[in-house]
């Protein structure tokens, strides 16, 4: 009897990685515009693509939450204090869309009781069951989500500052995390000519100082309109249809697919993103960022 049961599980967790979605992780200069772009492409999916797609909310401040909730939407985090149902931070946006407020404080998952990791585990699982994608935007500082992620999106904007972030990204997910392929979106620049050229920096930095992979995916271009979709608290795919930012996220999702490199982290991906809070303490004094 226990014989079949362990092949009845190991059957159930072959079925869960092979209708395992997709996860992306999106890491950016704190001007790089990365939760907009999270936003732009979650609704393009959904909206153009018919995908089933998740947004989740990782950076402390909540921008992505603040943007796109209607009401108030609790955190990983106070999920986690006072013990409350994963759903407590979870909204749909539309019906193929829901946004998740995934911030918690990395010592809070680091000291997670087994029962509760269990629970949230299952119910995360559950969430993400039936969906086609997760899009992650994951902060500079807490960069566990991304160490753990199907695949990295890297959103680089035309600034040293930006440059000299991005870097350090790249340089602590491969020395913490062993993330060796990096995907990179050029964001708010104004030709596809300064695209390059910053992407071409990246790379040679990356090349000289860094055993990683840098693979060009495009770039979403400086628009007015995408500075209005923020301040109304909506994306240019939904009330600007027309505009230069939302015809290039509708290619950029279109593509999407094509970016992965792996997939199957996904079912198991909430008790790996405590083990790896545990095992990564303060980042390395070698970890330095270099300044171009």
């Amino acid at each position: 009897m226990i014989r079949v049961e362990d092949q009845a599980a190991s059957l159930r967790r072959m079925a869960q990685v092979l209708h395992s979605p997709q996860s992306f992780a999106f890491v950016g200069g704190r001007a790089a515009g990365t939760t907009t772009l999270v936003a732009e492409l979650g609704t393009a999916l959904a909206q153009q693509q018919n995908a089933r797609v998740a947004l989740f909310d990782a950076h402390p401040v909540r921008a992505l939450v603040r943007r796109m909730a209607r009401h108030e939407l609790e955190t990983l985090d106070k999920v986690i204090q006072h013990q409350l149902p994963l759903d407590a931070a979870v909204t749909p946006l539309s019906d193929n869309l829901v946004l998740v407020g995934f911030h918690a404080r990395p010592r809070l998952l680091a000291e997670l009781h087994l029962a509760l990791a269990h629970r949230l585990e299952g119910e995360f699982t559950a969430l993400v069951r039936d969906l086609n994608y997760l899009l992650f935007d994951v902060p500079a500082a807490e960069l566990a989500l991304a160490g753990i992620a199907d695949d990295v999106i890297v959103v680089l904007s035309p600034d040293h500052d930006c440059l000299t972030e991005v870097y350090a990204q790249i340089k602590r997910l491969a020395g913490e995390y062993g993330q060796r392929r990096f995907n990179v979106l050029l964001n708010r620049v104004h030709t596809l000519a300064e695209a390059r050229l910053w992407f071409a920096r990246l790379s040679a930095v990356a090349g000289q100082y860094l055993s990683v992979s840098l693979r060009w995916v495009g770039y979403v271009p400086e628009d007015h309109w995408a500075k209005r979709a923020a301040i109304l608290r909506t994306t240019t795919v939904q009330s600007f249809p027309d505009s230069e930012t939302a015809a290039a996220i509708s290619q950029l999702a279109a593509r999407l697919p094509q970016w992965s490199t792996r997939s199957g982290s996904v079912p198991d991906l909430f008790n790996r993103l405590c083990e790896a809070t545990r095992l990564n303490g303060p980042p390395p004094s070698d970890l330095t960022p270099f300044r171009p």
